[in-house]
């Protein structure tokens, strides 16, 4: 291919010439045509097609081949992704398919709805990788990666899951929430702000001022207990309800005799013993032997490590 470079040519431009002064437009020579038709010849076939002289569509169709033996899967047409109908290992070429997968396409779960970009290095198919992203069904929101090695594609490897939803409840080990999160305070916040939180959660953890607002759950200092809903363990539970402090203790009901008790202390004497007091002290002597139910603080507890609570908005 060349410039125009006939009599008349301005700098290699065609000129229109002028009669007045006059100078000549430029000559369009055969030599430029056929420079001209060769090129477009050369596109039509190099994409595979045979010049057809009744098809003058021929050029866009050739470019839009070649351009998708480069880069395949998008319709020039409808501007959407192309169905890849066989099994993905048969992917060799840089593409993006939209996968629909019945179990026989070698998609990461064996069904759903994939979007499955396939990238080719440029001197051997030993460093190309496919990512799937699931748009629906069971692979909604999830990212998978593999690798061909040794001429055979790798297995799938999740490199992200779903999104953490609304009203997620963790635990941090920072004193202040991560990005994304609210310390469960009892705080009001934005219902439109926070529409996402406030449609799953409502105002089950309160109204906040009525009609703008709504409340977190409050956390701080609780233990979590899950739902008992209809289980029958913690009969009566309402969803969302606080519950107060109680310890289960067995006290003996029936003593002899020779038993004394005061306040919490049972005191189970022997018959050396003359006289007992709270603490289990007697002047006469002898053996005895004593339970006590102690205080010693003011709540029952298990040994813990204190957390912030945090809720995914």
């Amino acid at each position: 291919m060349h410039r125009i470079d006939g009599p008349g040519h301005d700098n290699n431009q065609f000129t229109e010439g002028d009669p007045q002064i006059p100078t000549p437009a430029t000559t369009v020579t055969a030599d430029i045509l056929n420079a001209l038709q060769e090129e477009i010849a050369s596109v039509i076939e190099g994409s595979g097609d045979t010049l057809d002289k009744a098809d003058n569509g021929q050029l866009l169709q050739a470019i839009d081949a070649l351009r998708n033996a480069a880069y395949s899967g998008f319709d020039r047409v409808t501007r959407r992704h192309d169905s890849y109908g066989g099994h993905l290992d048969t992917i060799l070429h840089n593409s993006v398919y939209d996968i629909g997968d019945d179990g026989s396409k070698g998609t990461p779960l064996g069904s759903g709805w994939y979007f499955v970009e396939t990238r080719v290095h440029s001197n051997t198919d030993e460093y190309s990788f496919q990512m799937a992203y699931g748009f629906s069904g069971v692979a909604a929101r999830r990212v998978w990666f593999r690798r061909r090695g040794s001429g055979v594609w790798g297995g799938w490897v999740e490199v992200s899951s779903a999104p953490v939803e609304a009203g997620s409840i963790t635990q941090f080990a920072g004193s202040t929430p991560p990005s994304g999160y609210f310390e469960c305070n009892g705080a009001a916040v934005s219902r439109t702000t926070y529409a996402g939180l406030f449609a799953v959660i409502g105002t089950i953890w309160g109204v906040g001022n009525g009609s703008s607002t709504f409340n977190l759950p409050d956390l701080r200092g609780e233990f979590i207990r899950g739902w008992d809903n209809g289980r029958g363990t913690d009969v009566g539970r309402a969803f969302a309800s606080a519950q107060a402090e109680s310890a289960n203790v067995s006290v003996p009901t029936q003593m002899s005799s020779a038993t004394s008790q005061w306040g919490n202390n049972v005191v189970l004497p022997d018959a050396g013993w003359s006289s007992y007091n709270q603490t289990g002290r007697s002047d006469g002597g002898g053996q005895g032997l004593r339970f006590f139910m102690v205080d010693k603080g003011d709540e029952t507890r298990p040994r813990n490590i204190s957390m912030m609570y945090c809720i995914k908005y």
